[in-house]
């Protein structure tokens, strides 16, 4: 929580180790050694009685609710989804998704695309509603032919992908609704004995598993049926907005939208849906959003990549007997996941006519073309002129032979770079390990014919053994490399093992030693080494190019050190942000691939949520941070950051615990139980924030971030007197630290320690005069019985609101409610919530629950009105422990 920043009002963990993404460990976690979740769905709750059905088992669960099978009156199996009232933070999503659900019901039988909804009913008394579906046909091989056999996963692999995250996972922003195996009997052998089979329905996802990638008129065939159940629902002024391969389920062998839990109104915005990679970089909730997400489905089934992969191609494609058929429904697939808005399918209707003229033998590779000429055309006339006068020659241009295909290189080597690891007798900082990973990564991809994978650094604090054996059953990649760099003094040692695809042994090891100054050197001969060792040549030109890589990569990390070392010298000052911006603008100009500069940046665009609302700010964080994790979705920091995206801009409390798992899986030690006392603390859970705070504080931290939140777990606390002393002690570390000062203020103030506190509140303006600061000072006015030096602090704030940045509206309402002023207290803090402030809701800042200030609200019902809108109600706060934590 980088707190030096989240005090213009910005931030919720700004930048914890800011530049450091690899540096903060993380110990080995349940994603080693199977899902969290587990593979089967268990209850929370007994069977609910559901009129004229008989429930047995759960076979799936959502965020939201279980999916349990049962059985009608008539005999006929059925799937029935239960949501339950306490599963919510407050009424209004409830009500939203039985809503949704209501608008739903009649449109779902209308079309065979859509799973049918048989009936819908409600029990009030005991808080859920409940929707009866069609069953989906038990999962089985459909067809033992498969067009790429080298290319088909076993069931078990996939399972392994699911459990172990060792691929890149789904990176789901709300915990969407997912069908699981069940320890149930496949429903067509309900009631024997032997309990042998599984019950799992079949889905895209998995025919993808059992058969790899399917043949393209299999693809054509899903697509066409998966766009005209769109183009139904969207004609309904409906969005699906969670299209993936594990929600598209067969019923009869026909292709259906599963996961209806999530369709919702075109435009709807007020829940965090949808799975990284599938989603478009608008975001969910409109059509457009809902067939770049096809798209990225059938980019998987037909090429049997990942839809992270996308756009490249399989470099064996020019092999498969059906590459004609592929190459033209990749123009399908590249048009429908455009960047460009005004470069894709306008409506489910305009790319069902393209998947249509495939079916029917005929071309659609024009699109590509006229969409590139169109593009260029737009941006500078004279193209376009140039390509009306061309029109005149246009019959000599039909006549000529189309070009063919362009030859797809052949692949001579794929290698997955784990991250590089410290040697433990002679370390080297963190940051110098995730540079040179980067550099081995980014230096194979410029080598002919090398196909190298994306960034982990989250597991570095892994085993990795286990990362290995994993991927040897999660990942195509021909070779693993694995390394550890030691240093003593100015000397370094690169220890270097290449290991083929499942093997334990080493292939290749080899040591690479210089000194510090001779690093790129290093690495450039580390390199040609393991290019040796594949086979590989590399050229003149490659080796320039390599060269020049490995120059920015190490000077991009000068950079970033010095932006470093000004955030901890001038942190929580304006000049300090402006520094660090610029610092680290020039890492990402000399590297465009180091994540660590990336995250940085976007982190100081939610530090200028000072100067605006938070409402307009939050939307840039959320692109910035998702563009940071399709780099490299186990970062920390990026995680940390869309966890604050999802309670303080979405209030989606599920959400959010469940982004804060993921980023505890990439730190640990001291940090780890920081980031946990940090959450903890937001949820209510004081008890458990304790433990883990008191272990964060062993040793002494002295980073500046970890002192902030040692003060703020006091003042939450109501600790004011140690909070005090760490502050104070802050200041020895840090002299004239702006949060040292920030935190010595509110603890004497709030101790009624007012003389001493104004006088921090004056230090801390000397580094840095912040509009909180100016507040705090009326706010210890107020309560020193001095109302009129209150109003005329309250005047002064009023002033920067007419000719400053955005005005903090929760600081606002501290000092009204210490003057007694309830009524204009509470406007300004349903203004803060309006505006999407973290303040109210966060307690190491402030917080409805937490902070002294709100003393005198306690019998107001607008301010429990108010806590209830954000899932801070009486009978929302502390939600429910999760089962992990009971």
């Amino acid at each position: 929580m980088n707190v030096t920043m989240a005090h213009g009002g910005a931030s919720l963990i700004l930048m914890r180790e800011p530049f450091a993404g690899r540096v903060s460990p993380a110990p080995p976690s349940p994603l080693l050694g199977g899902s969290s979740e587990g593979s089967g769905a268990t209850s929370a709750h007994p069977p609910p009685q559901i009129p004229d059905h008989e429930l047995s088992q759960p076979i799936g669960r959502g965020a939201y609710g279980l999916v349990w099978l049962a059985r009608n009156v008539m005999g006929t199996l059925r799937a029935v989804k239960v949501v339950h009232r306490h599963d919510f933070g407050d009424e209004h999503p409830f009500e939203r998704e039985f809503k949704g659900i209501q608008k739903f019901e009649p449109i779902s039988r209308s079309h065979p695309g859509l799973i049918n909804i048989l009936q819908i009913g409600r029990n009030d008394a005991e808080g859920y509603f409940y929707y009866v579906m069609e069953l989906g046909d038990p999962a089985g091989n459909p067809k033992s032919e498969t067009r790429n056999p080298k290319e088909t996963r076993t069931p078990n692999a996939e399972a392994a992908t699911e459990s172990t995250q060792v691929r890149a996972s789904d990176f789901e922003l709300r915990s969407n609704f997912e069908f699981r195996p069940s320890t149930l009997r496949s429903p067509d052998r309900l009631g024997t004995e032997d309990g042998s089979d599984l019950y799992t329905p079949r889905t895209v996802r998995h025919d993808l598993q059992v058969r790899g990638r399917l043949p393209a008129g299999e693809c054509v065939e899903l697509g066409l049926a998966l766009t005209s159940a769109l183009a139904h629902l969207h004609q309904r002024g409906l969005v699906h907005r969670d299209i993936k391969p594990s929600n598209i389920i067969f019923v009869g062998g026909q292709p259906k939208l599963a996961d209806i839990g999530l369709v919702t109104e075109a435009g709807d915005s007020q829940s965090i849906v949808g799975t990284e990679g599938y989603l478009a970089p608008e975001g969910p909730g409109t059509p457009q959003a809902d067939l770049f997400s096809l798209g990225k489905v059938l980019y998987e089934v037909s090429t049997g990549q990942d839809r992270r992969q996308f756009p490249d191609l399989p470099v064996e494609l020019k092999e498969w007997p059906d590459a004609p058929g592929l190459r033209q429904l990749n123009e399908v697939v590249l048009a429908a996941c455009a960047k460009d808005l005004a470069r894709r399918y306008r409506s489910a209707e305009e790319m069902h006519a393209d998947l249509a003229r495939l079916q029917a033998g005929k071309s659609v590779r024009w699109r590509g073309q006229l969409g590139r000429t169109a593009e260029r055309a737009k941006r500078v006339w004279p193209i376009l002129a140039a390509g009306v006068l061309l029109l005149a020659g246009l019959p000599w241009l039909i006549q000529q032979p189309a070009p063919g295909p362009a030859a797809v290189p052949a692949e001579k080597a794929s290698v997955f770079v784990l991250p590089f690891r410290s040697e433990e007798s002679n370390a080297v900082p963190g940051d110098l390990c995730g540079r040179i990973t980067d550099a081995f990564i980014d230096s194979l991809a410029l080598i002919d014919g090398v196909r190298r994978s994306p960034r982990k650094s989250g597991w570095v604090y892994h085993d990795e053994d286990l990362l290995r054996r994993s991927l040897a059953e999660t990942n195509d990649m021909r070779h693993i490399l694995a390394g550890r760099i030691g240093g003593a003094g100015d000397s370094l040692v690169f220890t270097l093992r290449l290991y083929g695809r499942g093997v334990d042994q080493p292939a290749w090891t080899e040591n690479y030693s210089g000194s510090t100054n001779e690093l790129i050197t290093l690495e450039r001969r580390a390199v040609a080494g393991i290019a040796g060792v594949l086979g590989l040549n590399i050229t003149e030109v490659e080796q320039q190019k390599i060269c020049q890589l490995l120059t920015n990569n190490l000077e991009a990390l000068r950079w970033m050190r010095q932006a470093y070392a000004t955030y901890q010298r001038k942190a929580g000052t304006q000049i300090g942000y402006t520094e660090v911006s610029s610092l680290t603008q020039t890492a990402l100009e000399l590297d465009p691939n180091y994540t660590d500069a990336e995250a940085t940046m976007v982190c100081q665009i939610r530090n200028l949520a000072q100067e605006r609302p938070p409402i307009e700010v939050w939307p840039a964080v959320f692109r910035g941070m998702s563009q940071v994790l399709e780099k490299d979705d186990t970062r920390a920091d990026a995680l940390d950051q869309l966890a604050a995206y999802a309670l303080v801009y979405k209030r989606d409390w599920i959400g959010v615990y469940d982004l804060f798992n993921r980023e505890l899986r990439s730190r640990s030690g001291g940090e780890r139980h920081w980031v946990q006392a940090f959450w903890y603390r937001i949820h209510g859970w004081a008890e458990e924030a304790r433990v883990h705070q008191q272990e964060s504080e062993r040793p002494e931290p002295k980073g500046s971030d970890h002192r902030f939140s040692m003060a703020a777990s006091r003042w939450v606390e109501r600790r004011y007197a140690e909070g005090a002393q760490v502050a104070r002690r802050t200041l020895e570390l840090y002299p004239n630290h702006a949060e040292g000062y920030f935190w010595l203020a509110h603890c004497l103030v709030a101790a009624r320690e007012f003389e001493a506190g104004l006088e921090a509140i004056q230090k801390a303006q000397e580094v840095w005069k912040k509009q909180e600061m100016t507040a705090l000072k009326g706010y210890a006015y107020a309560r020193m019985g001095q109302p009129e030096k209150a109003r005329q602090v309250l005047q002064e704030l009023m002033e920067l609101r007419r000719t400053g940045p955005y005005l903090q509206p929760y600081f606002i309402a501290r000092v009204h409610a210490a003057l007694g002023e309830n009524a204009t207290a509470l406007e300004w803090l349903e203004k803060a919530a309006a505006d999407r402030s973290e303040y109210p809701l966060m307690p190491d800042f402030g917080g409805l629950r937490t902070d002294p200030a709100w003393d005198g609200l306690q019998n107001e019902p607008r301010y429990w009105r108010l806590c209830d809108s954000l899932g801070l109600g009486k009978t929302q706060w502390p939600p429910p422990k999760p089962k992990e934590m009971q």
